[in-house]
Formats: structure tokens, sequence, C-alpha cells
């Protein structure tokens, strides 16, 4: 008997040691979001048992009032526990960045039935669960940015009709499969920074309302037949600092919505001058590619002139991809001020003779080619470096100011969990006095085991 009562109390002690730091707490304010909870999470044992969420809420206000939760750094926690969307059951839109989560699981936010919007920025989540947002019907806005993600489950979002906005970049994503195959209503889809190269024409063909698109810095090489044909109302389109080398107007079908583009950092050499045939194209950002440096928007320039700049693209493209020779030849009545290929004063009225190309002629215009592509290159080369400096300096300067902030909270932090490791120790110190009292008290009676 005795040895039972001494087990049990060291299981107590084992326990309150294990539960020691591990708290969820809401500081509880009215702002632009209606009535919020500010959560601070300390779990970095993962556990998801909690009974209770500690905070004073303000006067006439219980959990049901609570419409918004944000979550930042210094909280630390793996999980997500479920009891938060069980005690803030109206809670419709949950803000969380940096806080170390690792795993979403079906019971994440389950009780979280009218979220509408869900920010979870920069943290470790390398796999979704494939329910884990099966009871989120009223979703329209999902950010899950800076994560680690590389698997998407097929039908993760298969719930999320309502979702207009959806950010995934900066994850290590490189298939989407059958995954957005039911936002039939999702109006902007952000996929940059991540590990797309092999792209897939079927990824996109239900995103009917599609308007913005970000694909840029990945590793996209080429672009399949009918990639975006399907995206009727696409207006805004990023392919920048991808490895595209042709740009074929197969790949994008007809598509009169299309505004803006930007293929800014390929390696463009080719484009098929019915890809502005087809689209409603007046903003490109062409610039440090090979055919072509400029950003031509629409302020300052007109369609007519946009094909003027294209044109040695457009040339490239017709040597590369020429037209079926018909047994028709065409002729001029003055030969003589011809040349071979196309011309024309107007460049929707170019002459073209069409005799034959011959080996010369191709000699000649990859000399010329590969003299203007030498030319273009050490341009380009200065511009990138140029660019790059731009870069580096703009980041280093973000990191400085992120650096320091996180220094001031680790610092407030360090002196938050030193104040309370000696308050904590304290109190267990006392304890086990006590407690050491106690047993003695027990061990000094005579014991009536048998």
């Amino acid at each position: 008997m005795c040895q039972k009562i001494l087990l049990s109390v060291l299981s107590i002690l084992i326990y309150l040691i294990l539960i020691n730091g591990q708290e969820l707490t809401c500081d509880f304010n009215i702002d632009a979001f209606g009535y919020s909870c500010n959560l601070k999470i300390q779990n970095p044992n993962e556990l998801n048992n909690f009974t209770v969420i500690n905070g004073t809420h303000l006067e006439g206000k219980t959990n049901e009032n609570v419409e918004y939760i944000s979550c930042y750094y210094p909280s630390k926690s793996k999980n997500w526990p479920a009891i938060i969307c069980e005690k803030f059951i109206n809670t419709t839109r949950i803000d969380i960045d940096t806080v170390g989560i690792e795993n979403l699981d079906r019971n994440s936010f389950v009780n979280c039935k009218k979220l509408e919007i869900l920010h979870f920025w920069n943290n470790q989540v390398i796999e979704l669960h494939e329910k884990t947002f099966m009871d989120n019907l009223e979703l329209q806005h999902l950010h899950l940015v800076n994560n680690k993600l590389s698997i998407i489950p097929k039908d993760v979002f298969s719930n999320q009709q309502k979702l207009i906005t959806l950010q995934m970049h900066r994850n290590n994503i490189s298939d989407l499969g059958s995954t957005l195959n039911y936002l039939i209503n999702l109006k902007e889809l952000a996929l940059s920074f991540n590990e797309i190269s092999n792209f897939n024409s079927q990824w996109f063909k239900n995103l009917v309302n599609l308007n913005v698109l970000y694909l840029n810095d990945n590793h996209i090489e080429q672009l399949p037949r009918d990639a975006f044909s399907s995206l009727k109302n696409l207006t805004s389109l990023s392919l920048h600092r991808n490895k595209l080398k042709v740009i074929h107007a197969y790949s994008f079908g007809t598509l009169p919505n299309l505004i803006t583009i930007n293929f800014h950092g390929n390696e463009v050499d080719a484009l098929d001058e019915m890809f502005i045939d087809n689209t409603g194209v007046l903003n490109m950002d062409i610039r440090n590619n090979i055919c072509a440096d400029r950003n031509i928007t629409d302020v300052t320039i007109s369609r007519e002139s946009m094909r003027a700049i294209l044109e040695t693209c457009f040339f490239n493209y017709r040597i590369l991809f020429p037209e079926p020779i018909t047994s028709t030849t065409i002729t001029t009545s003055s030969p003589s001020t011809l040349v071979p290929g196309c011309i024309g004063g107007n460049i929707d009225q170019r002459i073209c003779v069409i005799e034959g190309t011959t080996q010369e002629f191709k000699d000649d215009i990859n000399f010329l080619k590969t003299q203007n592509q030498k030319l273009e290159n050490n341009l380009e080369e200065q511009s990138i470096k140029i660019y790059d400096l731009q870069d580096e300096n703009e980041r280093l300067f973000k990191l400085t100011e992120v650096m320091g902030e996180m220094i001031e909270d680790l610092v407030k932090g360090q002196n938050e969990m030193r104040e309370n490791i000696e308050n904590q120790s304290q109190y267990f110190s006392a304890s086990i006095e006590e407690l050491k009292n106690q047993m003695l008290e027990l061990s000094s009676r005579p014991c009536a085991c048998r």
C-alpha cells in the first residue's frame, strides 16, 4: 500500500513537470476585425489534450463573440490544438505566423465552421491531411505561404467551392495533380517560388473564373499546348524568372481578357506572333531575355508599336517553325527591292517571298543572330548584375529589420522565461519539500500492509 502511494505521488510529479510551461492564453480586445483573441501558445511537446484557454473576456463578451484569432511568434507549437476551434466556434478569421507548426490534422479546424479567412504563414508543414479543411465550407481566402509543402492531397480542397484566393507560394510544390479541380470560383492563385518544372496542361482546366495567376520563380522550361487556354477570364499572368526559351501561341489559346503578362528574366529567343493576335495583351515585361529587353506598357505604346519591338522575337520564331511552303510562289512586280523573308512598310501588310529557304540564307541568318546575341548578352550581363545588386541590397535591408525585431522579441522572451522558471522552481522546491515531510511522516507511522 505504501509503495502504491509513493508511485502515485511520483506519477503526479512527472505529469506536473511535463505540463510545466504548456499553456494557451488569450488577450481579448476589439480591433478592426471585431472581437479578437491574441493567442499565446507554449506547446513544444505537441500536446492536444488542453481543457482550458486562459484569459479574461471584456465585459459582456464570451467565447461565442470571438471573430478573429491571431497567433504570432514568439508563440511556439508543433500543432494547432483542437480546443481553439472548440472554444471559439464563431471565428471567421485566423492568422498564424511563425509559430513552428509542423502538423495540421483532421481536427485542427473541424469546429471553425464559419471560418472565411485563414492566413498560415512561415511555419513548417510538409504535408496536409486530406480532410484538414473538410468542414470549412465558408472558406474564401486561404494563404499557406512559406511552409515546406511538397505534397497536396487531391481532395484537400474538395469542399472549398467558395474559395476566391489561394496562395501557396514559397513552398516545395512540384506537382499539383487534380488538386485544383474543385476551385471553380477561384480568382487568384499564387504558386511562385516553388519547384515546378514539368508543367501539366490539366492543372488549371476547371479554373474558369481565375483572374490572376502567379507562376514566377519556378523552373519551367516549356509550356505545353493549352496550358492556359481554359482560363478565359485571366487578366494577369506572371511567368518571370523561369527558364522559358520559346513562347508558342498554342499554349494560351484565345484569351481576350489577358492584359498583363510578365516574361522578365527568362531565356526567350522566339515568340509566336499569333500570341499577340489571340490575346488582349497591352502590358508585357520581357526584360532580360534574348530576343527582347523591354518593359512594354499600354501607357507609352500601342499594340502596333509592340509588334515592332518584338519583331526580332517573331522573326526567330518563323525561322525555327517555318510555315509549310505551298505550290504557289508569291512574287512581286519589283523583285529587286525584296529580300527573302517577310518584309514591308506595314507590319500587318508585309510582303512574303516564299521561294524556298537555301542553306546559304540560313547560314547568313545564323551568323547575324550569333553576332547580335553576343552584343545582347554583354548588355544583359550588366543589367542582371545591377538588378541582382539591387535585389540583394533590398533583401539585406529587410533581413536586418527582421533580425532586429527577432532579437528584441528573443530578449523579451528570455527574460519572461527566466522569470517564469524562477517562479516555477521556487514553487516546485516548496512542493517537493512539503512532499518529503509528508512522506517522512508517513514512513514514521506503523504500516499495516499485511
